[in-house]
């Protein structure tokens, strides 16, 4: 996953996060472990969701809290997203110097 940044600054202020920081952030362990979690309780309440791609968009605020989670992805996944939704906001972006807000894919593979 390559997430994509889209900061809201003007003056090109030192301390960004840079896009690096943020896909490392996304693929680190804990943050996937809980995204697998919720995948895993869909699949065992609904075994026909296989593959579906999920985009997500969320704002941060300048000291890492989320703000806002916005995940959009095919009917077949409404299940999971207020899952995902719930674990992405106990997630500590890392800071900057404004708010900002980053978009990512999850692709779900169900076996």
């Amino acid at each position: 996953m390559t997430p994509d940044q889209s900061h809201g600054s003007r003056s090109g202020a030192a301390r960004e996060v840079s896009q690096s920081q943020l896909g490392e952030f996304v693929r680190s362990k804990e943050n996937q472990a809980g995204i697998k979690t919720c995948y895993e309780r869909a699949l065992k309440r609904d075994s026909r969701l296989r593959t579906g791609r999920l985009d997500i968009t969320v704002s941060v605020g300048a000291t890492g809290v989320v703000q806002n989670v916005q995940v959009h992805g095919p009917s077949d996944f409404l299940i999971i997203q207020d899952c995902i939704k719930s674990a992405i906001r106990h997630w500590h972006f890392p800071a900057n110097m404004e708010e900002y807000a980053t978009s990512f894919p999850f692709i779900m593979q169900g076996g």
